[in-house]
């Protein structure tokens, strides 16, 4: 089963859906696809692998650095909140980098908020399109200085299936963003360290 969710995103605290916008097409399970289709019991927490395989950013600053993204992987945790807990490696110039992040549902199923100490805002986290089990698309927003949009394709494996990616790729194009922003990365060589 494919979910779709098409939201219009607007600042981080806007949760009201946008005329022509459906908020879920399917069976509504907002976090299954983070624990690969099966919900977890209300009293355990359940841990999943991700792969993050495509990624697109509107960001100027981007384009230059897009050599040097690789596929990142993490765990997902569900908390027996709904809320989630994210483990995120990433391959970086200086290293293999530990991040941690913390996304807190919503009233808008498939959406979460969480707070990035980076740029110390709330910002915005919709899944859009899921089957639960294989791949994920999620579109994050947030306003600083200007509106950014990032797209992100996860996969439970390193690699997904062209279709998918073709999905990815006409999804990104679909809002706007130029191909040169939108990419697949190789994978990251010993991150994390095994």
């Amino acid at each position: 089963m494919v979910s779709r969710l098409s939201f219009g995103l607007g600042p981080a605290g806007s949760r009201e859906e946008q005329p022509g916008h459906q908020a879920l097409s399917g069976e509504s399970r907002p976090q299954a696809w983070l624990q690969g289709g099966t919900p977890a019991p209300p009293y355990r927490a359940t841990s999943r692998k991700w792969y993050r395989v495509g990624f697109a950013y509107d960001s100027p600053g981007f384009i230059p650095l897009r050599d040097k993204v690789k596929i990142s992987m993490g765990f997902i945790t569900i908390l027996p909140s709904g809320n989630v807990n994210l483990t995120m490696w990433e391959a970086l110039s200086v290293g293999c980098l530990t991040k941690f992040y913390q996304y807190n549902t919503t009233s808008v199923p498939g959406q979460f908020i969480y707070f990035s100490t980076r740029h110390n805002m709330v910002k915005d986290v919709t899944v859009v399109e899921t089957n639960y089990t294989e791949y994920a698309l999620a579109l994050k927003y947030k306003n600083f200085n200007r509106e950014y949009m990032q797209v992100a394709l996860y996969g439970r494996s390193p690699r997904v299936r062209m279709h998918v990616m073709q999905k990815f790729k006409a999804f990104a194009l679909s809002r706007g963003f130029p191909r040169a922003s939108i990419l697949t990365p190789p994978p990251a060589e010993n991150c994390p360290p095994s």
